[in-house]
C-alpha cells in the first residue's frame, strides 16, 4: 500500500424522516439522505491563485503542499415499515450510495469507499468480503501472502446498492426479564466501481445486474431490554457473485459436496476458507 498525504475539506448534509419512529411498531415511511461534498472552496481558492489541476500529467492543485481531495458522494435510505398487529412487523429496505471524483481528484478516498456484507448489511458475508461486482480473490491476488496482506481492503467499491427484506415477531413476552423476538430475513445487493480504471470483473453493468447480485437469507434473534436491542442473526448464502453461471448458487453446495467444494476452495483462496453461513452480533436493529 502506497503512503497518501492529502487534504479533505468539504461539507456533509444530511435530511432525515420520521427518526423517531423507528423503535415504534407501527406503520410509516422512513427516509433518510445525506450529500458529502469536498473540495470545491479549495479548488475556487487554488484557481484564484492560479494554481490549476492537469490530471492526464498528474499534476494536482495544492494547499500547503498537499494535494486536496474534490468528491461528490450522495447516499439515500428508503424503507416502509408494516405493522401486522402487536409485535409483528415487515420491513422492506433500499440502501444506495455513489462516490464521484472530480475537479482535483482522479479517485474517491479510500475511507469514502463503500462496502457490503455485515451485521446491518447483507448478513451471509462478513464485512468487507463481497465485491465488488464479479470479484474472484482467487483469480485476481496470485498468491496467499498478498490475499492476507490485502484482505479486507481491496473488496470496496464507489457504488453500493443494496435490498433488505425482513419479517419480525416475538418469540417470549417474559425471558430473563425482558422480550425475545425473531426475526426472518431476505438481503441481496453489492459494491461496485464506475470508473474504469481497476479490474473489468469490479466494473458496475446494468447488463450484467443479475450475475453480480449477492442474495443471503437467514434468521435471528432480538433481546429486547428496552433502552437496548442485542442481536444475533445468522446469515446463509443463497447467491455468491464471485463464481460464474450456475456455480453462483450456493444452496445445492451446502448440502451436497460441501467439504470438497472448501477444500479446493482454500486451494486457490487460502489463508481464506468458504463460509456458507455467518454469524453477525449486534447492538441496536440492523435497519
Amino acid at each position: 500500500m502506497l503512503n497518501r498525504r492529502d487534504i479533505t475539506l468539504g461539507i456533509k448534509y444530511t435530511y432525515s424522516l420520521n427518526a423517531d419512529k423507528l423503535l415504534t411498531n407501527g406503520s410509516f415511511i422512513y427516509f433518510r439522505g445525506s450529500m458529502d461534498l469536498a473540495g470545491n472552496m479549495l479548488q475556487l481558492a487554488t484557481s484564484i491563485a492560479g494554481d490549476k489541476p492537469n490530471l492526464a500529467e498528474d499534476k494536482y492543485a495544492k494547499v500547503f503542499g498537499l494535494p486536496f481531495n474534490q468528491y461528490m458522494r450522495p447516499e439515500l435510505d428508503l424503507r416502509w415499515y408494516k405493522s401486522l398487529g402487536g409485535d409483528k412487523q415487515f420491513v422492506a429496505r433500499v440502501n444506495s450510495g455513489i462516490g464521484y471524483a472530480y475537479g482535483n481528484s482522479k479517485s474517491v478516498p479510500f475511507e469514502k469507499l463503500f462496502f457490503a456484507g455485515g451485521s446491518s448489511g447483507i448478513r451471509a458475508w462478513q464485512a468487507r468480503t463481497l465485491g465488488p461486482g464479479n470479484y474472484d480473490r482467487g483469480k485476481e491476488l496470485t498468491s496467499d501472502s498478498v490475499r492476507r496482506a490485502l484482505y479486507g481492503l481491496d473488496q470496496l467499491g464507489e457504488l453500493h446498492i443494496e435490498a433488505n427484506l425482513e419479517y419480525r415477531y416475538k418469540l417470549l413476552n417474559k425471558f430473563f426479564g425482558a422480550k425475545l423476538k425473531g426475526a426472518i430475513f431476505l438481503d441481496a445487493g453489492n459494491v461496485w466501481n464506475v470508473t474504469r480504471t481497476g479490474t473489468p470483473s469490479t466494473y458496475f453493468d446494468f447488463k450484467k445486474l443479475g450475475k453480480q447480485i449477492a442474495v443471503g437469507t437467514g434468521m435471528g434473534f432480538r433481546y429486547d431490554v428496552q433502552y437496548f436491542v442485542f442481536r444475533f442473526d445468522v446469515g446463509l448464502k443463497l447467491k455468491d457473485p464471485q463464481f460464474e453461471g450456475s456455480d453462483q448458487w450456493m444452496f445445492k453446495r451446502f448440502f451436497t459436496g460441501n467439504k470438497t467444494f472448501k477444500d479446493n476452495y482454500y486451494l486457490t483462496h487460502s489463508p481464506e476458507r468458504y463460509r456458507f453461513v455467518q454469524y453477525n452480533f449486534g447492538i441496536g436493529m440492523p435497519f
